[in-house]
């Protein structure tokens, strides 16, 4: 399933339909900080990029990626993590190969950027802030 992002995200500035606010009252508010987050990380991505295409990206066998930027013929994936120290998943192999990506970055809130395999690093949240992140 591939769902187009900026439709996604138009739908989402327009405001949440009222039974969406009834819903969330039983979720967390880490489930509520990490979709926020998510949000803002995707926003980022696609100011900072520009892409020429974006995307949600799925599987019916449980593959994900929050973000799938075609850019001059390159393929990044943006996957945001919520934990300290993010680590390589079946679902980031599968993205990988399946969507050919060129680059792989998991944004996550910790302080350093760091490799987790051949085209894939952990990069820290504070770095979206930062002019050519994605290079």
């Amino acid at each position: 399933t591939v769902g187009h992002v900026r439709e996604v995200l138009a739908g989402l500035r327009g405001g949440l339909p009222p039974s969406f606010t009834a819903a969330t009252a039983a979720y967390s508010f880490a489930w509520r900080r990490a979709f926020i987050q998510t949000f803002y990380v995707i926003e980022q991505a696609l100011s900072s990029v520009q892409p020429d295409e974006a995307y949600f990206w799925a599987t019916h066998g449980g593959a994900e990626l929050d973000l799938l930027m075609l850019k001059d013929g390159a393929r990044l994936g943006i996957e945001c993590k919520h934990v300290d120290a993010p680590r390589l998943t079946p679902s980031m192999r599968v993205a990988l190969k399946d969507l050919a990506l060129d680059h792989l970055l998991v944004v996550y809130p910790g302080p350093q950027r760091y490799p987790l395999a051949d085209r894939v690093e952990a990069m820290p949240l504070a770095e979206l802030a930062r002019e050519g992140w994605w290079t």
